[in-house]
């Protein structure tokens, strides 16, 4: 029995892939005989390659679509994929006005998540690649999954067309993506009895784990309300991407110079050249794009600085806030 995702109230915790091998274990295990389990079963590995690219659609929002890759190495194939939307503390609440979900979007298990964690969750419009389906979760993830009729991403194959739309501006995110379970196969001992479903259940989920991948990606995500705050937030993007190999050393020492005198120029009060600082940030990110900077990192530093500009006050005795 190999289970996934087949309906929408399902969907909201992954009931079929977590919840209902224990329910089923809870049933069976009077008078189950132990000793009956897969022995010996190889380990689940999955290994993942994460791109993304990331446009700004006239109407304001940002669009982003991913392609994900199952590496050769791996011998289990992604059914499930997660990307991380929560909001942060500090970011401003964000509209989803004008943001459309695609024809396999699980609206009503998402609906509820988004009533009772709204205001947690950075707004987006979901769709999926053919077959697949896609809704909010309430991991305050946008969460994807393939259906038991639909093809998996397995080892050595590409998938394009997870995409979202959103107003939240473009920052690092976690990706999680899970390898399919054959709960006939599992190398578990079955519970004993009902006092033996905890040992079952972390057993279970260490086993779950153990196939999935986690990585660091881009995605949506909710700015600070604060001139300030966002300028170093940039310069934290610029110095992750560095190390990540998105910036080659010489541009993001560049670029963090520059980074450095406007956030100088902000605290001083002198937005004038601050503008004109990030102004030639803005130029030289463009003129480095495809060459010194991948497409993630020009998304991080652009859209994020361009967003700052546009909303940064410059006459002189006024706070340096973003207007929501």
């Amino acid at each position: 029995m190999t289970l996934r995702v087949s309906n929408e109230y399902a969907f909201i915790d992954v009931v079929y892939r977590q919840r209902l091998p224990v329910l089923m274990a809870l049933s069976l295990c009077v008078g189950l005989d132990a000793g009956l389990y897969a022995q010996g079963v190889a380990s689940r590995t999955v290994s993942i390659g994460v791109s993304v690219q990331v446009e700004h659609d006239a109407r304001g929002w940002y669009r982003y679509e991913y392609r994900l890759t199952n590496s050769r190495s791996s011998n289990g194939s992604i059914w499930f994929v997660a990307l991380d939307i929560a909001r942060d503390a500090d970011g401003v609440q964000l509209t989803d006005l004008g943001l459309v979900n695609g024809p396999r979007y699980y609206a009503n298990s998402s609906d509820a998540v988004l009533r009772e964690f709204g205001s947690e969750i950075v707004r987006v419009g979901v769709d999926s690649p053919p077959g697949w389906f896609a809704g909010v979760g309430q991991s305050r993830s946008v969460e994807w999954s393939a259906p038991d009729e639909t093809p998996l991403v397995g080892p050595g194959d590409t998938l394009a067309g997870f995409r979202l739309e959103s107003y939240g501006l473009p920052g690092f995110r976690s990706l999680r993506a899970e390898g399919e379970v054959n709960y006939d196969a599992l190398p578990i001992r079955p519970p004993v009895d009902p006092t033996d479903l905890d040992r079952y259940r972390a057993e279970l989920d260490a086993y779950v784990a153990q196939g999935s991948a986690l990585v660091s990606t881009i995605g949506p995500t909710a700015p600070p309300a604060d001139a300030q705050v966002l300028l170093k937030r940039i310069a934290a993007y610029g110095e992750r991407a560095s190390q990540y190999g998105w910036i080659r050393p010489g541009i993001g020492r560049s670029l963090q110079a520059k980074m450095g005198r406007a956030l100088g120029a902000l605290a001083r009060g002198d937005s004038k050249t601050a503008v004109n600082v990030l102004n030639a940030l803005l130029n030289e990110v463009k003129a480095q794009a495809g060459k010194g900077l991948s497409a993630e990192a020009v998304a991080l530093i652009r859209f994020n600085t361009e967003y700052l500009l546009r909303n940064l006050d410059v006459l002189p005795g006024k706070p340096h806030v973003i207007n929501p």
